[in-house]
């Protein structure tokens, strides 16, 4: 029953996020469940064993359920998105659904205190940290503006990694209200008989807080500050060992602005404004919303970022411009943003607007043409499959064929590809034809000889028929030739492709001069016999009937020296 009757959860845990533990876990009520996480907290695991410790666990656990509880009622793309509340077992288990994540900014400190890697993906590129913190900022602006709230409780613990590697802010325990500043807040002191992940880190903690318990949402931003700095040093700035004293003795040693070790070595913009965050009076910090405008995120990957957050808002025109132009700036992406952020944005937004599909859907092929197959299969094939039936989506599909060829199985290919590609060859845009014809020979390899015989010479004798078009014509010529070298047999050739070329009307010289490759084509396939009854006498009257000029007629004179000297040449051994 409950949480664990409705979704499948796996055995093992995923990570610990302060309290609580993660485990993976996934719907068992849907055919194509999302990825989820499923956050437990375990009273009796804690070994709490005098009646003392038990009674301070109390107010713990209360601040726990009204944090869970907070999170639900508070939506915003930068706080962790609760997907079923909480949830009271009898034995006093808490549990809750939220999306999945898959590791806390303690996994990055971490690695950066121990000298090494603990997450799968190594290190951390500092555009990724940059993402990161501009979602963190956001999430904070959204508190202190719009929920007028602090959080109290920024340290690496609270806040998370999805499956996107968005950051999430969540840890809000010990979040207060703007209603309840003017009370203050009084810190508990530190009791070593419960747990570090139940208890405010006065290493994280503002001055004003912690020695004169003022509340405000400067108090955020100094925590903001603290946890910037562990990024890159493994720890907070403030060494506190907990006491009260300890921690007035390092501000009082630093009274302007809280000294980070190694601070040259940070990202230059980044080294400059973070004093301005750990400034340790109040009104000198800058806010969230300062943080966020600040020179640190000047750059084309934050950009980006925020413009995809206020896609919606924008204009078709704009929407234009930003999908022409992401091309040129792909390749100043870190390969995770791209594929995990920002694919799936795109991925969204096509199909919403006829005219962006094809600068969409060549983003998102540009994005995912070195992913790995299973993945392209899982987060690109979908898109392919819903191919929407226009103009610009059939060209960019067609552009795009060598990838598709690269990354999908042979099955996927032509269960999906093959059938969109025949599709194609109904439209009646000019561009989509010509580029049709022009993907017939790259995709032959991977076609057996039925499909090549059954299916794609039909589609392209019939473009070749009912085409007005020159370009598509003498494409569609091209693509027959490239047919009849991948396997067309002796009598689809005899019965189908010499009447298909004797029934041309046309006479253009450039359409002639492309017929000749056909024809030779064709004495690999046919003995002399019929190249001298079938093949010969059509090549003799487009010769003579078309206005060919002496390039022309010289190149398809000596195309039919060749094919008469083939004839001779077979029938001549025939004879000895």
């Amino acid at each position: 029953s409950g949480i664990h009757g409705k979704y499948a959860v796996s055995s093992r845990p995923s990570f610990t996020a302060g309290p609580w533990t993660v485990y993976d876990a996934k719907s068992k009520a849907k055919h194509d469940p999302p990825a989820v996480s499923v956050f437990v907290f375990e009273k009796k695991k804690l070994n709490l064993k005098s009646s003392r410790e038990k009674r301070m666990l109390e107010p713990a656990i209360a601040r726990l359920k009204d944090e869970v509880s907070l999170m639900t009622k508070l939506r915003h793309p930068s706080l962790l998105e609760i997907i079923e509340p909480l949830e009271v077992s009898r034995s006093g288990t808490l549990t809750f659904v939220a999306e999945r994540v898959t590791s806390s900014l303690v996994a990055f400190t971490d690695s950066k205190r121990m000298g090494r890697a603990k997450r799968s993906n190594a290190d951390v590129d500092e555009i990724e940290i940059q993402k990161g913190l501009f979602m963190v900022a956001k999430g904070l602006e959204f508190l202190h503006q719009t929920a007028n709230r602090v959080h109290l409780n920024i340290r690496p613990q609270s806040v998370l990694v999805n499956a996107k590697d968005d950051w999430k802010l969540a840890g809000l325990a010990f979040s207060i209200s703007a209603d309840n500043f003017a009370t203050g807040y009084q810190i508990d002191p530190y009791d070593f008989s419960l747990p570090h992940s139940l208890q405010i880190d006065l290493n994280y903690c503002a001055p004003e807080l912690v020695l004169k318990q003022q509340v405000d949402s400067a108090n955020d931003i100094f925590s903001f500050g603290c946890l910037i700095a562990s990024l890159y040093i493994g720890v907070s700035p403030i060494d506190s060992r907990q006491d009260f004293n300890e921690y007035g003795n390092i501000i009082r040693k630093n009274p302007s602005s809280l000294h980070v070790p190694s601070l040259s070595s940070f990202p230059s913009y980044l080294a400059s404004i973070l004093p301005q965050l750990l400034a340790t009076k109040p009104t000198e910090r800058i806010t969230a919303t300062e943080f966020i405008n600040s020179k640190y995120f000047d750059n084309i990957v934050i950009s980006t970022i925020r413009f995809l957050d206020s896609l919606p808002a924008r204009t078709v025109a704009e929407k234009n411009a930003f999908f022409s132009g992401f091309a040129n700036v792909a390749n100043q992406f870190p390969k995770p943003v791209l594929q995990r952020k920002v694919l799936p944005a795109f991925v969204q937004e096509y199909g919403k607007e006829d005219s962006l599909d094809e600068v969409v859907f060549n983003s998102i092929i540009l994005i995912s043409s070195d992913m790995s197959q299973l993945s392209f299969s899982e987060q690109v094939l979908p898109t392919i499959k819903s191919l929407k039936d226009n103009p610009g989506s059939h060209k960019a599909f067609l552009t795009n064929m060598d990838v598709l060829l690269k990354q999908l199985s042979k099955k996927d290919f032509k269960e999906t590809v093959l059938p969109l590609l025949v599709r194609s060859m109904d439209s009646t845009d000019f561009q989509v034809l010509e580029k049709a014809m022009l993907t017939v020979s790259p995709i032959l390899p991977s076609l057996d000889f039925l499909v090549i015989k059954n299916t794609l010479f039909p589609k392209v004798s019939d473009v070749f028929t009912k085409t007005s078009s020159l370009a598509v014509k003498i494409a569609s010529l091209n693509a027959l030739e490239s047919l009849l070298a991948g396997g067309l047999d002796k009598p689809t050739v005899l019965q189908s492709l010499i009447p298909l070329i004797q029934n041309l009307k046309s006479r253009d010289p450039d359409l002639i001069t492309a017929t000749l490759g056909l024809f030779t084509g064709m004495k690999s396939v046919l003995d002399y016999s019929a190249l001298a009854t079938d093949v010969i006498p059509i090549m003799y009257n487009f010769l003579v009937t078309s206005s060919l000029n002496q390039q022309q007629f010289t190149l398809f004179a000596s195309g039919i020296r060749d094919m008469t000297e083939t004839i001779l040449t077979e029938k001549s051994n025939t004879l000895s």
